[in-house]
């Protein structure tokens, strides 16, 4: 209809479109900062945490934290605090909150409107490459697989839908911590800290597993070659 000849695309050419387009949803929509703001409340995080001058002041203060400014950040400082978080939020008798990757970049955004510092500091996007050294490094393969079929205690990652965005991803981390924690204690394993970009590097990572495409089978091929009806006008070779 509009005139324009079909584009003709080389294997490269190709894989990098798809590349593209399989970036598209990383780092997920944008914040909101009036549902920043509410989540803050609902989840119980000003109990702990000063925001905007107001909350409590058992957590580290969020205005003064320019790293919570970028969601990737924020993850990280997050994860890394995780026991601490666990063992007050034991105490107080309060509920582990669950988020979801929204959730994150919404309260990212209000944290970044509510910071009075002049300077934010960002986080890369992360490095896959990077980032499955870092997955072996952490031990993170003692406990998930990203391939195969052997026992694990933690999910077959290889099998779990992770286009969600990497805080998406990250929330799926934070909101099986009580779970994973406990069995940490029990095994003696000790909770994994991240610096720098290791944290984007880990969901980049985890992000493009499922790029790649997985091993084909040959018998269910050709099955749905002949239900299809392919063979009514393509020879087998």
């Amino acid at each position: 209809q509009l005139r324009m000849e079909r584009p003709q695309l080389s294997h490269a050419e190709m894989l990098d479109l798809f590349g593209f387009l399989y970036y598209l949803r990383y780092l997920g929509e944008p914040g909101g900062v009036a549902k920043g703001k509410k989540l803050l409340e609902s989840k119980g995080c000003i109990t702990c945490h000063t925001v905007a001058g107001k909350g409590g002041t058992v957590g580290p203060n969020l205005d003064q934290v320019q790293q919570y400014a970028s969601p990737l950040f924020m993850v990280q400082v997050m994860w890394n605090h995780g026991p601490a978080m666990q063992e007050q939020i034991k105490k107080s008798g309060m509920k582990y909150p669950t988020l979801t990757g929204q959730d994150i970049v919404d309260i990212a955004a209000y944290i970044r409107q509510a910071t009075v510092g002049g300077t934010e500091i960002r986080m890369s996007p992360g490095n896959p490459t990077k980032g499955k050294v870092v997955f072996k490094e952490k031990g993170c393969n003692n406990c998930h697989l990203v391939e195969g079929r052997a026992k694990r205690v933690g999910p077959n990652l290889s099998r779990i839908e992770l286009k969600k965005g990497v805080t998406g991803i990250a929330s799926l981390m934070w909101n099986q911590g009580p779970t994973m924690m406990q069995f940490m204690k029990k095994k003696a394993v000790e909770w994994p800290r991240f610096e720098g970009s290791e944290m984007a590097d880990l969901l980049a990572y985890l992000y493009f597993l499922g790029f790649e495409d997985k091993p084909s089978d040959y018998q269910k091929g050709e099955n749905v070659f002949r239900v299809k009806g392919c063979g009514d006008c393509h020879m087998k070779g």
